[in-house]
């Protein structure tokens, strides 16, 4: 995205940096990373408690791969019965090996993909009984091709936990071909043969490029331990994305050993999933979507009808825009399309877009010394629910500007 409109400095403009030749009192961010922290997380949460496997595959979880094959692959997972991890019946997970092909049980209807960008998180009981192994399993978001499951660990983008011989477990992230962070940096006791509880939390925007966190718990005594890891740039920005969530195997090509012997199960799950995107738009009517972010005034977001989403039942209620919440909302035809549009209308106050305005400014300036225009683009989002309680997001650019006094003020707040 282009995120600068250029426009002539104004002779005061001018003068200012004359006397303020860099006004460089701040660590300047990247541009791509500011507007990543800019975008609220296009992400939802799903659960599964896993009842029956009838209910679990209504809810998108599928067996993909060799996984109940014992004579050639060593492996029967999937929906089971048995209460390991939960306490009561019904759970997923099974009898693992170390085995080539890719192998995965895992929810394959997240409503998209999410990706390093988004706020992910994962919570649930786990139970490991490692038996006779000198492998592991994964669990967390994939990236998965049904088609292409003769590939190596390595080459398969992941986020999420692994468990292996050992007692081992830990953090992983996989963004081939650039790397990953894995077991290497740092790893947890795992008790065997204990149901345990975990979380795992991948934040995007904490530090530079972001940090995922694992803590495993065991109630029983109670204990925890945590460990956590900062990303790098070759990771937050390998374009990696995710369209699965659970369960995966395999991958140990040239080592296979399907004598081998291991089991894991997972209950009680709380998961991130993707929402739905819409299309909305910014002032409607209106090229640039210009917003004086000082103007005291009112902002109109329009989110459009289309085959995927009926406006008429968006919960206005839920609606967020650039942190504020409508004032006032209303039903209209704004494309001209012949269905209902909701058109929310939201106090300039009440937004962060001040907020962001003020660090593209100091972004723009900190990169050369000069301001090249107080005209600032930046890609906005609105997130809300429909009625019946499923989300969405949409995305739009707008224009953000000040101008007089407000924007001289605004510069010598920030350089002095």
């Amino acid at each position: 995205m282009n995120r600068h409109i250029f426009a002539p400095q104004t002779a005061r403009q001018r003068s200012w940096f004359k006397s303020h030749p860099t006004g460089r009192r701040h660590v300047p961010m990247s541009c791509e990373l500011l507007e990543r922290k800019l975008m609220l997380s296009a992400t939802s949460t799903e659960t599964q408690t896993f009842d029956t496997a009838a209910s679990a595959a209504a809810d998108g979880w599928t067996e993909i791969g060799c996984t109940r094959d014992l004579t050639n692959c060593g492996t029967d997972f999937g929906f089971s019965a048995s209460s390991n991890a939960g306490g009561s019946a019904g759970e997923g997970g099974g009898r693992f090996s170390r085995w080539g092909s890719q192998a995965f049980y895992v929810d394959s209807d997240l409503g998209g993909n999410v990706t390093l960008d988004d706020h992910l998180t994962a919570t649930g009981k786990v139970y490991f009984d490692q038996v006779q192994l000198t492998a592991g399993v994964n669990f967390g978001w994939y990236d998965v091709d049904p088609n292409d499951l003769d590939r190596a660990s390595s080459t398969l983008p992941a986020l999420g936990m692994f468990f292996a011989e050992g007692g081992r477990t830990g953090a992983r992230v996989r963004t081939p071909p650039s790397g990953g962070i894995g077991p290497i940096n740092g790893q947890l006791s795992l008790p065997n043969d204990i149901p345990l509880e975990f979380s795992f939390v991948y934040d995007p925007d904490d530090g530079v490029y972001g940090s995922m966190t694992y803590t495993l718990t065991n109630p029983a005594v109670p204990s925890s331990s945590t460990i956590s890891f900062q990303m790098t740039d070759a990771i937050r920005n390998s374009g990696v994305q995710f369209n699965a969530f659970g369960l995966q195997v395999g991958g140990a090509f040239g080592s296979e050993n399907v004598n081998e012997e291991g089991y894991v199960f997972f209950d009680n799950l709380t998961y991130s999933t993707a929402v739905q995107q819409v299309e909305i738009d910014v002032k409607p009517g209106s090229d640039p979507n210009s917003i004086n972010v000082n103007s005291h005034g009112a902002i109109a977001v329009a989110i459009l009808s289309d085959a995927s989403l009926d406006a008429t039942q968006v919960d206005a209620t839920t609606v967020l825009f650039a942190g504020a919440f409508a004032f006032q909302n209303a039903l209209e035809d704004v494309d001209d399309d012949g269905d209902l549009d909701m058109v929310l209308h939201f106090r300039t106050d009440e937004t962060n877009l001040d907020a962001i305005y003020a660090e593209l400014i100091e972004n723009d300036v900190n990169a050369d010394g000069v301001l090249d225009s107080s005209n600032q683009v930046v890609e906005s989002s609105l997130t809300g629910e429909t009625l019946a309680g499923s989300g969405f997001a949409g995305f739009d650019e707008v224009n953000l500007f000040l101008k007089g006094k407000a924007l001289r003020d605004l510069l010598d707040d920030l350089f002095g």
